[in-house]
């Protein structure tokens, strides 16, 4: 989950303030008394609304500490990122719980969206606001070491959860068999295997040295025949030729005949 924006329309001094948040760290410099803290609890508030609401004292009673000083509404929206979809969160404050308003928009479509309830932080985060103050939010003066039930709860499953180490014993159990297919004291091992590959192969190439040496010797012996073959075959283009001249010269040699008959 990752904080995208946020507007404040009036929470405790805020008033009108918003603030675009970055991809990394977010750093909001400020002399005492701007307001660093309240705009913290705003966050917080975005989420898990109010805290103390049974108590008399401002400084246990979130909802009377952060009313704001100058009127107006209180409240403000929050738009967040989780598994890359976008919503915007918009709390409207009142004198009490009973008169809070909450809406969840999805913030692409700007559609009512019901994947979540205003009880969002719990169900987003899976803990309850006192263990979220706890864990992953902490306040000025707030910093609190003293465990709750969901971080008992959160601890309990982790120690409970033997997944880790059957997951460890699965995949030493599987190096190990692995190692002993392939070590090569063992005849079928994939190494010895290999090696009695390679020992073949070197033995194969040994006693087939001197076949480079018979390959040239043949290829010498195929380009004689075929040079001979070149040769015969000018030999016959002449004999035809002069074949073809012979057979000329008698053809001559009759019509010549036939003329010294014709003539006497």
């Amino acid at each position: 989950m990752k904080l995208i924006s946020c507007h404040i329309e009036n929470f405790g001094k805020l008033s009108d303030y918003t603030m675009e948040f970055h991809q990394e760290q977010n750093l909001i410099c400020e002399e005492n008394g701007w307001g660093k803290s309240t705009f913290a609890a705003f966050i917080r508030a975005m989420f898990y609304g109010f805290d103390g609401e049974r108590k008399r004292s401002i400084d246990e009673n979130e909802r009377k500490r952060y009313k704001p000083w100058q009127g107006g509404v209180f409240g403000g929206q929050l738009t967040f990122e989780v598994d890359g979809k976008r919503y915007v969160i918009t709390r409207v404050f009142g004198d009490k719980e009973l008169n809070d308003a909450f809406e969840l928009r999805d913030a692409d479509t700007n559609l009512l969206s019901s994947d979540y309830t205003s009880n969002i932080g719990k169900e987003l985060f899976k803990i309850d606001r006192a263990s979220f103050v706890r864990t992953a939010f902490i306040g000025q003066n707030e910093v609190e070491t003293a465990a709750t039930d969901d971080i008992n709860a959160k601890i309990g499953n982790l120690a409970d959860n033997s997944n880790d180490m059957n997951c460890y014993e699965k995949a030493s159990s599987r190096l190990a068999d692995l190692m002993n297919s392939m070590t090569p004291r063992r005849a079928t091992g994939s190494i010895a295997k290999r090696t009695n590959e390679i020992a073949s192969m070197e033995r194969t190439v040994l006693a087939g040295s001197g076949i480079a040496d018979t390959i040239s010797m043949y290829q010498g012996y195929l380009q004689a025949e075929t040079d001979a073959l070149e040769q015969r075959k000018l030999e016959r283009e002449q004999l035809d030729k002069l074949q073809k001249d012979v057979s000329r010269a008698q053809a001559a040699l009759a019509k010549q005949e036939e003329w010294k008959r014709l003539k006497l």
